[in-house]
Formats: structure tokens, C-alpha cells, sequence
């Protein structure tokens, strides 16, 4: 009796990374060892196992779960009804297109937003900065495998004056007195909006009347300067000391300028 043998052609799928080939090719060979179908491979299995991957290509060492993803900053500067949030961030690390190389992604904090990203390589000693970006992912190269980064990033909301305008006015006709002030100095610079001294002027009143101190030295501010009012030093002077009386130390030295001592 004659026995034939046959040739085997299998195809087989790759995995696209080097790490994640060489988990394939080790279960591959593992496979073959012993079996009856692969009665004389060329290579030799032996000499296949004896092949040493080069570092950072053994398989385990640059992995889809990072072993530090990295710190998470909390955001600032999202406005809502004329007054500041803050929303924690949480930071994705993804292996990249070719080896040395990782996708970072964040959660957008708003429509429009910057993002700043930094790198570290030594657990967050210190950091490293990398190109900051409009959208909330970023793509980062040129990394060694089988070393340890660590990455952050931090959001901010763009200056959009006429979103703010929106949202200030909102909150003032909801009776947020410092949201009124802040509308008026909007008026007043014509940020957001066409300037109106005038309107800028009944803004700070009714911040200053609701007890807001920085809406009291706004008003003193257009009183002194006769901006929307006719100029009037002397009651300038009585607002701005009752801003700085009530918090609002930046018209304290205002106040000192024109003698009164007793002011705190």
C-alpha cells in the first residue's frame, strides 16, 4: 500500500499590531508541536522557539489595557446660567495605528472647546507638553514600546462673548445679581454685543441694588467717568466704598485715592 502525503495550505488572518502577532504566532507553533500534520516544518519548531522577540515586541508588553492611563483633570469654564461649573474628565488610551504610538480620548466638555495634553515618563513627575487640539482626542507617536507614559489633559471653553451675553442675561432676569454685573461690563465693552453705555449703566444699578459689591463698583466706575451718567465724584466715591466694603477689593485703592482713610 502506498501512502501519500498531501500538502496543506491554511490561511490565516494576522493580527495588524507586532505584539499581538507574536500572542498568534506562539499559539501557532504550539499547535504544531507534535502534531502528525506538520510531520518536518521548515523552520524547525525548535529554532522558532529559540527566536528571542526584540524588547518591547514580547507579547504582554504593550497591551490594549495601558498599565497607566494617567491622571484626569477636572475641567473648568463651562458656563451655565452666567455662572462657572466644573465636570470630571475621563481620559480613554488606545493603542495606536503602528507600534509606538497611542490615541487618547476625552469626553467633550462643550461644542466648542480646547484641549491641552501632556505626557509624562516618569509616573507624573513631570510633564511633558504636546500640541493642543480643538476636538477632544488626540493621536500620540514616536513612544517606545514596552515603557510606562503617563497622560492627562485639560479642557477650557472658548471665549464666545455672544453665547455669554445669552446666558448672562438669562441668569439676571432669574435674579443673579453678579450675572447682571457682568452683563452690564459686556455692554459696557460692547463684547458679545453692540455697546450701550446706557444699558450697561441700569445693569450695574440693579446688580449694585440686589447686593452684588462688583455691580456697586461698576456703577461707581461709570459715575466717575461720566460713561451712561453724568459724571458725579462724589457718589464714584460712596459706591466704590461700599464695593470695597463689601468684598470687592479692587475698588478699595480707588477709594484711598481720594482720602478716605477709614476704609478697610
Amino acid at each position: 500500500m502506498t501512502v501519500s502525503m498531501h500538502r496543506v495550505l491554511v490561511a490565516l488572518k494576522r493580527p495588524p499590531s507586532a505584539p499581538d502577532l507574536l500572542v498568534f504566532a506562539t499559539a501557532v507553533v504550539n499547535e504544531m508541536n507534535g502534531n502528525s500534520w506538520f510531520p518536518a516544518p521548515v523552520p524547525s519548531l525548535a529554532s522558532v522557539r529559540a527566536a528571542d522577540p526584540p524588547e518591547g515586541l514580547r507579547p504582554g508588553r504593550f497591551r490594549r489595557e495601558p498599565r497607566f492611563c494617567g491622571e484626569h483633570h477636572r475641567k473648568r469654564g463651562v458656563e451655565r446660567r452666567g455662572a462657572r461649573q466644573q465636570a470630571k474628565a475621563v481620559l480613554g488610551v488606545l493603542p495606536g495605528r503602528v507600534s509606538g504610538s497611542v490615541r487618547l480620548a476625552a469626553k467633550a466638555v462643550a461644542k466648542v472647546a480646547s484641549y491641552e495634553w501632556q505626557l509624562s515618563k516618569d509616573a507624573g513627575k513631570t510633564w511633558l507638553e504636546l500640541p493642543k487640539t480643538l476636538q477632544a482626542k488626540t493621536a500620540v507617536s514616536g513612544l517606545t514600546p514596552g515603557m510606562t507614559y503617563g497622560f492627562r489633559f485639560r479642557a477650557g471653553v472658548r471665549a464666545d462673548p455672544a453665547r455669554a451675553v445669552t446666558l448672562y442675561q438669562r441668569a439676571c432676569n432669574d435674579g443673579e445679581f453678579p450675572a447682571c454685573s457682568n452683563l452690564g461690563r459686556l455692554y459696557a465693552l460692547g463684547q458679545g454685543v453692540e455697546r450701550d453705555d446706557t444699558n450697561a449703566v441700569l445693569l450695574f444699578r440693579r446688580a449694585c441694588d440686589g447686593g452684588n459689591a462688583g455691580g456697586c463698583g461698576n456703577l461707581g466706575s461709570a459715575y466717575q467717568a461720566g460713561v451712561g451718567v453724568a459724571r458725579d465724584r462724589d457718589r464714584a466715591t460712596e459706591l466704590h466704598k461700599r464695593a470695597c466694603d463689601g468684598g470687592a477689593t479692587d475698588f478699595c485703592t480707588s477709594v484711598l485715592a481720594r482720602g478716605d482713610r477709614n476704609v478697610r
